[in-house]
């Protein structure tokens, strides 16, 4: 094989773009036994990778499950299936409750504004829920001016 050609070969090779039969040519060349002294240096490389093809595992890589943990492990399956499709069958039933012509709708502009007031007064309340500690963070901030200003 032309020694320019193995060499452009491997550099494809390293590079990443070379094609399967480009790199069956490259395993033929290097695992025969006249290899140029430059490129010594690959031949484990391909060497290896035709080594590690013929090998073959000899262990069984399942483990072996005893006829009564097999029968268990089928049992708690079923079951936690069976809850599974429980909690689903509730949890879409209880999201479809209210009745497919109810959709917030009002035909009254004064009841849809008392209700849109209602809701509003209900988020406000919580909203100043959360702001009642706010007046501690005001004293705190009136005592760090107080305390920079006799510092200085």
């Amino acid at each position: 094989m032309d020694l320019h050609h193995i060499r452009t070969l491997t550099q494809k090779y390293l590079e990443g773009e070379t094609s399967l039969e480009e790199e069956q040519q490259l395993r033929d060349y290097f695992t025969q036994g006249d290899v140029d002294e430059t490129l010594q240096e690959f031949k484990p490389l391909f060497s290896y990778f035709v080594e590690a093809k013929q090998e073959q595992s000899t262990s069984d890589i399942r483990p072996q499950l005893s006829k009564s943990h097999n029968k268990m492990y089928k049992t708690w399956m079923a079951a936690a299936a069976s809850i599974a499709l429980v909690a689903t069958a509730v949890w879409y039933g209880n999201g479809y409750t209210a009745s497919q012509d109810d959709l917030g709708t009002y035909e009254s502009p004064e009841v849809a504004l008392q209700k849109t007031r209602d809701i509003l007064n209900l988020v406000s309340s919580y909203m100043n829920e959360g702001t009642k500690d706010l007046g501690y963070l005001a004293e705190l901030d009136n005592t760090k001016d107080k305390l920079i200003k006799d510092n200085n």
